[in-house]
Order: structure tokens, then C-alpha cells, then sequence
């Protein structure tokens, strides 16, 4: 009985060891997420208004989140809202030319990240809340 469930433990180590994580920093094209505005100038958006899913409680201020999506999440939104930790918050869906021709750039001088991609250590995401998917 010991040597049967060793064999299947050891049967299982190969596979959990092949599901790697890639994860992809603010600045590099595959990065997905919250982006913080700050000094920047205003960014260029996909929707003029900002975007909320689930009403907020009379009385609740929330002020709006700058978002990098993948294509198509903004129009599916209420599928892809809470992968952003973003369901009641009002959010702005940022233009993919101004993230690669203003921001990134900017962010990666101001950071002294150099020019590569997909090569991330930090918590970048292709979902939002500092995790990358692939």
C-alpha cells in the first residue's frame, strides 16, 4: 500500500512541475492591469464614460480606475470584472497605442527598466491584480 502511493506521488511531481508561471511587469507589452495615472498626462480610452457593473452604495465614493485589458474584456466586462477586483468601481479602459507609446516608455525610464519583453519579475498581469497569464 506505502509503494503504491509513492509511485502515484511521484507519478504527479512531473506534471506539477512543468505549470510555470510567467509574470510580466507594468511597462512591458504584455502587462495587464491597473495602471496608476499619476503625472502622466490623460490617457487616451476605449469608452468615453467610465464603465460600472455593480451599482455602488448610495453615499460610497469610488474614483475611477485606469485598466489595460486584453482585447474584447471591455466589451464583455461583467465576465471579466471581478478577475480585476473592479465590479463596482467606475473604470476606464486605456487605448493600447497610448500604454505602448506613452506609457510604457515612460514608465520603464522613470523605473530604469530596460527595453525588454516578456521577461517581468513583477507583479504584472494579464488579469489585473498582479498576476500574469499567459
Amino acid at each position: 500500500m506505502r509503494k503504491m502511493f509513492a509511485l502515484m506521488l511521484f507519478a504527479c511531481v512531473p506534471a506539477m512541475a512543468a505549470d510555470v508561471a510567467v509574470s510580466v511587469a507594468i511597462g512591458e507589452p504584455g502587462f495587464y492591469g491597473r495602471i496608476d495615472i499619476g503625472t502622466f498626462p490623460q490617457p487616451r480610452v476605449i469608452i468615453a464614460t467610465p464603465v460600472v457593473i455593480q451599482a455602488v452604495p448610495v453615499g460610497t465614493v469610488r474614483a475611477p480606475l485606469y485598466l489595460r485589458v486584453p482585447p474584447g474584456h471591455e466589451k464583455k466586462w461583467a465576465k471579466h470584472c471581478a478577475e480585476y477586483n473592479a465590479c463596482g468601481t467606475p473604470v476606464y479602459f486605456i487605448d493600447d497605442g497610448w500604454y505602448n507609446t506613452v506609457y510604457a516608455p515612460a514608465y520603464k525610464a522613470k523605473h530604469g527598466r530596460p527595453d525588454h519583453a516578456g521577461k517581468g519579475h513583477g507583479g504584472g498581469n494579464s488579469k489585473g491584480n498582479g498576476k500574469a497569464k499567459g
